[in-house]
């Protein structure tokens, strides 16, 4: 890598008593459990393509199976919260089978002017005024304002339109007095199935429609006066089949269209959640669990990402000074007390760079005592991130009483490597130029950073 240049710096400008301040987490999110995930917000890793979960963290989709009975009540009714959803992705498609049927009906109930002209001869123009006149323009309108409309109102006027329609057929049978008037009661039926099985009314108010239609049916046949009292109970008989069947048709059309959108939105849910537990896992292998930091895997993920962006990178190497003598005299669970406070102040003086430089702040634990702080920035701005956090781990004033020196309080040392990646470049060599670094600032007395630059030599920033 050519000649290497040192140069050190020791800061004292920072008075101890000085705290440093506690900053929003811009690059970090919560994992729902207390810690926090370097994965999914960073913009170091949106800019530079390093794979980051789907948007929301924990909460994917609007629906979890927990929140939810996936299931129909007897009238094949959805929970509102799927109703909701299920309108939301089907209602267009609704609207338009609605719009194109009412069309298909309305051609076919007006052929029945041609029946009318054998059937019901004595009455034919009234059935051309009232199926031509009324009832068509009546569902024409109806058409045209089923898309102003919210679903419950669309299917409700649906409803009025085929109840409307029937009356007109089972009007003029009652009425009718020519010979073959009586043949005129077979219409009925059809305009049953074609509510109940070709619009495919809604469950509940296929019912209404269907006990409509019979009621309606028995009380023509029984009022028409030249009808016979074995004829009413034929026509009777013949509605309530009729009207058995064409119900029964609704409620399995019905059945098969909530199962199979129950069971699809099941699916979907499901993979939801394998999505979220696959991501929550994934977090997991690129996380310290005591710091929430990035682990040594999402660390060379992210230099890799730099490295093919050949974007320029500053690699602070951070050790803490003397931390085996603090590990052995105050005990191993105070030192992760430590680490983890340390990893906070990395993380809080990250938050703050970002918010007055142009450069994208990571931070992550190396391993034991060390940690590297990482950004796409130049050298400069590098030599102000590194005194920027010795300065915020010095003002800390986190006591150290086991240093063999008079400090007594937590320091750190840094190796800082700036570089350019080249294509030839792997991870390791820009951690092993800013470790190499670290180990001179050791030597030279700890408390200090030490840039390794095959260039120009870093400028201190006090």
């Amino acid at each position: 890598m050519g000649t290497t240049t040192w140069r050190s710096f020791r800061y004292h400008d920072t008075p101890r008593d000085k705290k440093p301040d506690h900053c929003s987490n811009v690059c970090y999110r919560s994992d729902g459990r207390g810690g926090q995930s370097i994965i999914g917000t960073s913009d170091f890793q949106q800019r530079h393509a390093v794979p980051k979960p789907a948007a929301g963290g924990g909460k994917v989709v609007e629906l979890t199976k927990n929140a939810l009975h996936l299931r129909c009540d007897p009238l094949l009714r959805f929970e509102p919260q799927i109703q909701r959803r299920y309108e939301a992705e089907h209602s267009t498609k609704r609207l338009a089978s609605l719009r194109a049927n009412i069309v298909v009906g309305l051609v076919f109930y007006n052929m029945y002017n041609l029946t009318a002209i054998t059937l019901m001869p004595d009455i034919l123009w009234l059935s051309v005024f009232l199926r031509l006149g009324l009832v068509t323009s009546i569902s024409v309108l109806i058409a045209w304002v089923l898309g102003a409309l919210s679903p419950a109102r669309r299917e409700q006027l649906v409803l009025f339109g085929v109840m409307n329609a029937y009356l007109i057929p089972a009007f003029m049978f009652w009425l009718t007095q020519a010979p073959l008037g009586n043949y005129s009661f077979g219409e009925l039926p059809l305009h049953l199935m074609f509510g109940n099985m070709l619009l495919a009314l809604r469950f509940r108010y296929a019912l209404v429609f269907t006990g409509f239609c019979f009621i309606t049916a028995t009380v023509v046949a029984v009022l028409k006066s030249d009808v016979s009292p074995a004829l009413e109970l034929a026509f009777v008989l013949q509605s309530l089949t009729a009207c058995t069947f064409a119900i029964y048709a609704n409620y399995q059309i019905e059945r098969r269209r909530c199962l199979d959108y129950l069971n699809s939105l099941q699916a979907r849910l499901n993979s939801a959640e394998a999505r979220r537990a696959e991501q929550h896992y994934r977090d997991l292998s690129l996380t310290d669990p005591l710091t929430g930091l990035m682990n040594r895997r999402a660390l060379d993920q992210q230099i890799q990402a730099l490295i093919d962006a050949s974007t320029p990178v500053a690699l602070l190497m951070i050790d803490v000074d003397y931390f085996k003598s603090l590990n052995d005299t105050e005990g191993h669970t105070r030192g992760d007390d430590i680490l983890a406070s340390l990893a906070n102040c990395l993380k809080n003086v990250a938050s703050r760079f970002q918010e007055t430089h142009a450069g994208h702040v990571s931070c992550a634990r190396f391993g034991g005592e060390e940690f590297v702080v990482m950004a796409d920035i130049e050298r400069l701005d590098s030599a102000r991130l590194a005194r920027d956090i010795v300065n915020a781990i010095r003002a800390a004033a986190i006591p150290h009483p086991a240093r063999p020196d008079a400090l007594n309080i937590l320091t750190v040392s840094i190796g800082v490597a700036c570089m350019t990646p080249q294509l030839t470049m792997q991870p390791i060599d820009l951690l092993v130029s800013a470790d190499t670094a670290l180990y001179e600032a050791k030597r030279l007395g700890r408390d200090r950073i030490v840039s390794a630059d095959t260039a120009d030599a870093l400028e201190s920033a006090a």
